[in-house]
């Protein structure tokens, strides 16, 4: 799982490396796609809740309407930019899939993305200044 850090409202740059079984970039046989976004929470008590909102909606079958196509930018290489919403009550973190097939042997491969989201520096709530 790759771990990206990001404040609320920013354009996260969600970048996917493909290579064959020699270690050499070489092309999804699909486009990449993002299938699946959910945010998770700190709620005091375990750690984490996941919460009701996603980024990107998954049906119960694996099918993703909203998916996010990931565009090519060279051999082996793909990119997607993804919103994160604002607020200091969107702090937490969302975990996205991509969904993409091996040019080695031909399955689908998921890769999974860790998004930390932090207030900004400076950002407290309830800090006074003496």
């Amino acid at each position: 799982m790759k771990v990206l850090n990001y404040f609320p409202g920013q354009l996260a740059n969600i970048l996917l490396e493909v290579r064959d079984i020699d270690g050499y970039f070489a092309d999804s046989l699909i486009v990449p796609l993002i299938i699946s976004g959910c945010s998770f929470i700190a709620d005091g008590y375990d750690g984490y809740e996941l919460t009701d909102g996603y980024l990107i909606a998954w049906e119960d079958d694996g099918y993703a309407p909203n998916a996010v196509a990931m565009t090519k930018f060279d051999v082996g290489r793909y990119y997607a930019k993804v919103r994160l919403p604002v607020g200091n009550a969107t702090v937490g973190n969302y975990i996205l899939n991509v969904r993409y097939v091996d040019p080695s042997d031909g399955n689908p491969k998921i890769k999974a993305y860790q998004i930390i989201t932090a207030r900004p520096y400076g950002a407290s709530v309830g800090v006074r200044n003496f």
